[in-house]
């Protein structure tokens, strides 16, 4: 069967997380994402029959959908370039300054960027670098944290370091170990 709608939903929301974009109705594709991990994903959500799983190749000649446009039809880039610009724009105007920040400007600044750069990195859709445009904003962005934590890992790490509170040998996993101890079952 063709299962149920919210079976069918499901679907395609794994296999959009897995990596595939809607080239058109009811059809995923993926430059990256092997056949056998979009087979393994559709008897996983269980309850289907009848989904084709193959794989393909790309056939650039006149009047056929080309590697760029296949990547654009599958994934929204231009929103996720946004993103990505917005966290150059957002931290590129700290690096004049980096080399004048203090250890703890240093850790507070590496929190931020690595925590932004990663909601970006995670949520970005995986796609070959050949398919992507020459000017794509989140290889900028990713230059862009290069340079800051390279410029800021030192001082940060020695803030880091110089604030830790060592725990008592006995005690030193206690805090960790019992993270979950009250929910436990009595």
């Amino acid at each position: 069967s063709e299962g149920t709608a919210p079976q069918r939903a499901r679907l395609r929301q794994e296999l959009g997380w897995a990596g595939l974009g809607a080239v058109g109705p009811n059809v995923m594709a993926s430059p990256v994402v092997a056949a056998t991990t979009a087979a393994a994903i559709v008897a996983r959500v269980g309850g289907l029959s009848g989904v084709l799983v193959s794989r393909s190749e790309v056939v650039e000649r006149a009047g056929t959908l080309d590697g760029d446009e296949l990547a654009r039809r599958c994934f929204d880039l231009d929103a996720t370039g946004k993103r990505f610009q917005a966290f150059v724009d957002r931290f590129e105007r700290f690096e004049p300054h980096l080399d004048r920040l203090s250890p703890e400007d240093c850790f507070k600044l590496r929190i931020l960027a690595v925590s932004a750069f990663r909601r970006h990195v995670v949520t970005a859709p995986v796609v070959p670098a050949e398919l992507l445009p020459v000017d794509w904003p989140g290889a900028i962005a990713r230059s862009t944290m290069d340079r800051i934590y390279r410029a800021i890992a030192d001082r940060s790490e020695a803030f880091l370091l110089a604030h830790l509170q060592p725990a008592a040998p006995d005690d030193a996993m206690s805090p960790i170990a019992d993270r979950f101890a009250a929910a436990a079952p009595a």
